[in-house]
This record gives structure tokens, sequence and C-alpha cells, in this order.
């Protein structure tokens, strides 16, 4: 039966979680993202989801689903005891019965407890691939730095990391260039702002 409780919580965790991922993948696979914009995504997008954890909220959508259910004729509790069929332990394989782990019997604790489950790996996972990606281009992120090429030293670390593109020697002269690069980029920058800000003001 495709109405059940167990494939409308998961439609409306689509709706109001997974958007958030998508949006951010869709992004990272254009052709014109480029590394600093794709750090800064991939953080907010975390730093969204990590909110979505916290905020307790998760069971509103559980209850929701489940009037949805029943509004379309389905009976979100028989549909949960037959899919998720109690197996308890024998008591006899524990010294300590009443410290036994709660059996997650109720649709609304289940659903939670799977939802934290899974956003806790969405967070951990997302974490590691930036952790990952500002890693191996932290050279980079320290020399393109938008406000300043970095320091002489920063520059000898791109250079090598990259030794079958740049030999030591060029530290100087590739640092040389970026600080006349990056001074001539903000005048420009600048001068553009200034003149969209001058448009406003006309407008």
């Amino acid at each position: 039966m495709i109405v059940n409780i167990v494939n409308i919580c998961g439609m409306m965790f689509l709706k109001n979680v997974m958007y958030k991922t998508k949006s951010l993948a869709d992004y990272l696979q254009g052709e014109t993202v480029d590394i600093a914009s794709a750090l800064i995504a991939m953080e907010s997008t975390h730093d969204c989801l990590r909110r979505i954890r916290m905020a307790d909220k998760e069971i509103d959508q559980v209850l929701a689903a489940i009037e949805v259910a029943r509004n379309v004729g389905a009976d979100p509790i028989a549909d949960f005891s037959r899919l998720h069929i109690i197996r308890r332990p024998s008591r006899r394989l524990d010294d300590q019965p009443e410290t036994t782990a709660v059996e997650l019997t109720n649709v609304s604790t289940f659903y939670r407890a799977e939802f934290f489950k899974f956003m806790d790996q969405m967070c951990t996972t997302l974490m590691e691939k930036q952790i990952c990606l500002k890693y191996t281009f932290n050279p980079f992120l320290k020399v393109l730095h938008p406000e300043t090429p970095g320091t002489i030293q920063n520059v000898q670390e791109l250079v090598g990391a990259f030794p079958s593109a740049f030999s030591q020697e060029s530290s100087l002269a590739l640092h040389s260039e970026l600080f006349v690069f990056f001074e001539y980029a903000l005048k420009e920058h600048r001068r553009m702002e200034e003149e969209r800000q001058s448009q406003l003001t006309r407008s």
C-alpha cells in the first residue's frame, strides 16, 4: 500500500528538509561556481540543517503525517504496528532488565528518533566534506583572499602544493603579480559599486 505512514513521513521529510541539500547539490554542480563560494554554500547549508536539528520541531511533522494518513483513509497506528513488529529480548538473557533500552513502540517517538539519526548523519557528512575541501584548497584560500593576496609564506605554500606548475623561485614574482592584480581588481570593484550606488540614488 503506497498510502501509509512510512511513505507519508518520508514525503513530508523530503519536502521540509531534503530540498535544502538538493539546492546545495544543484549549486555545487554549476559551471561557474568557485571554491570559496562552494565552501560558503556548504557552511550555510550545514548551519541550516543544524538549526532544524536543534529546533526540535520534527515531532510536528510526524503528527501532521499521522493526520494526513487518516484523512486519506489510512490507519497510521495499524500500519506502524504491522511494519514494526516488536521483538523483545528474553529477560533471562539480561541480568538487569530494568536498564534495558526503551522499545520505540510509539509512532511519534520512533520517527522522531529516526529523524534525529538521519539529520546527525547528514550534518556530520557535510561537515567532513567541507573540512576535506577546505584542507585541500587551503593554500588557494589564503592566497586568493578577496582583499589581499596573502603573505609571501602563503604564496610559498601554494607553490609547494603544485611543484609541477610552479618553482620555488617564482614565489616572490607570483606574490607581486597577485598584489598588483588584487589592487586593480579592488579598485575596479569600488568604482563599479560607486556607479551602482549613484544610479540607485538618481532613480
